[in-house]
């Protein structure tokens, strides 16, 4: 049998890849441990694909996926989860009962946080806060946070989809190339500004995006990430 495993695709009409090697393969599949119902009249459904290494989690609802990629965007977040398995817990009238977390965040100092995202509404209608108080009291070591709409800015949302995006478009050409150009900033310019330094104008732009994400540019000012965000490099401790 023939190896064909270092063979070039140069001559396959679209294709960017180099050899069989490097060619698509399709992300792990979801960690979660519930099977999410496709089926809903009053809620989305949604998949994310992670980077390094690709994996699906999949969301329930457009408020899941808005806070599953501002979580995946931290940097002081390692790992994320979703639909974990379900936790024990007593309630206020003594029944054991089982609930499962949207999502369990693994933070950089190994210590978890699980998620539960609820519309505001709903919090108040079926006492959440009480029932996420209680489990939290009888699960040793595990921190528990209550996500409604009201943490899910539009700004910061917009910010961290841009970023998820970029850094699945990856280009170390192109982050390089901003980087250099960077290190001869004094002071703050608009993204705008950096990128017609670079020469690379706005094929750049998810370069720009991808290294405010790794902290070595920092914006200046709150919103959306735009052409004329302030910038500016990030000097190394």
């Amino acid at each position: 049998m023939t190896d064909t495993s270092n063979n070039t695709l140069s001559d396959v009409p679209g294709t960017h890849y180099t050899t069989l090697a490097t060619a698509w393969r399709p992300p792990a599949p979801s960690r979660g441990t519930r099977k999410i119902s496709r089926r809903s009249k009053g809620s989305a459904r949604a998949v994310i694909i992670t980077n390094a290494p690709e994996r699906e989690i999949h969301c329930e609802s457009s408020m899941e996926r808005k806070c599953a990629l501002l979580l995946l965007m931290r940097p002081d977040v390692v790992d994320l989860v979703e639909q974990t398995p379900a936790v024990i817990y007593v309630d206020s009238d003594g029944r054991t009962r089982k609930h499962t977390f949207d999502f369990l965040a693994t933070m950089v100092d190994g210590s978890k946080i699980a998620i539960e995202v609820k519309p505001a509404a709903k919090v108040e209608k079926y006492g959440w806060r009480e029932r996420l108080r209680r489990i939290a009291d009888q699960m040793d070591g595990l921190a528990v946070v209550l996500v409604t709409e009201a943490n899910l800015l539009r700004d910061a949302v917009h910010n961290a989809t841009l970023l998820h995006f970029a850094r699945r478009d990856a280009n170390a050409e192109h982050d390089e190339q901003i980087r250099q150009t960077a290190r001869d900033l004094h002071g703050a310019v608009t993204i705008a500004e950096l990128l017609t330094r670079s020469g690379l104008h706005g094929n750049g732009f998810r370069a720009v995006v991808r290294l405010l994400g790794a902290g070595e540019l920092t914006a200046h000012g709150p919103g959306r990430i735009s052409p004329s965000t302030l910038v500016s490099r990030v000097t190394p401790a």
